[in-house]
């Protein structure tokens, strides 16, 4: 069992994580983009300047080409790790924030999609801006998932997870990831969810 000051040390990075990225992916229209943000940095661990304003179009996940040795939770208790990606030929993640508009008014698009996958494709979600640390937005985003529809999984963030997302800088973004954690081709900037699908059926049209 953890102890206080370890669980609390833990919070603080945590917080200070989901600060840097809330930085990163502010309310915009076409996407939640972020603006220019200021300097951000934990004094104990970790210290990142941010500078460049996203587009729709830009690389959102540069330097990631795929997936490696993460685990957290998603929004129902469950631990899930990198293994998720294992389960099935392809995995469409929908990296989304409780406080953008686009991201919200896809998801009942996003349910339909769901529905109408083969059974060797998922969908997965990943909260920007909600830890399991943060139990009140935690309920929040499972109000909004309650209200949408959607019945696949959106996961919390954690430490080990925040290095996949913490160089995407606007939401909804959306990219494929194999079997073996690899991200396939670019990501999708923007709530399109027929790019998702498009994007979807072409790879699984070349296995």
């Amino acid at each position: 069992m953890k102890g206080k000051t370890e669980m609390r040390k833990e919070k603080r990075t945590l917080t200070v994580l989901l600060a840097i990225l809330m930085a990163l992916v502010m309310c915009a229209l076409a996407a939640c983009t972020a603006k220019p943000a200021e300097e951000a940095q934990d004094t104990q661990d970790m210290e990142e300047t941010v500078t460049e304003e996203a587009t729709d179009g830009d690389d959102n996940t540069a330097g990631v080409a795929s997936f490696g040795a993460f685990e957290t939770a998603d929004l129902d208790g469950n631990v899930v790790t990198e293994a998720v990606f294992a389960e099935k030929d392809l995995t469409i993640v929908n990296v989304w924030g409780t406080f953008c508009d686009p991201c919200i008014g896809e998801m009942p698009d996003l349910a339909a999609l769901d529905e109408d996958l083969p059974d060797n494709v998922q969908i997965i979600g990943i909260l920007c801006d909600v830890s399991a640390l943060d139990q009140d937005e935690a309920e929040n985003a499972r109000t909004i998932i309650h209200n949408s529809g959607v019945q696949y999984p959106s996961l919390l963030l954690s430490k080990s997870l925040y290095p996949y997302v913490s160089r995407i800088t606007a939401v909804p973004t959306t990219f494929l990831v194999d079997s073996q954690g690899n991200v396939i081709g670019e990501p999708i900037v923007g709530a399109d969810v027929e790019a998702y699908r498009t994007a979807a059926e072409a790879y699984l049209g070349q296995l």
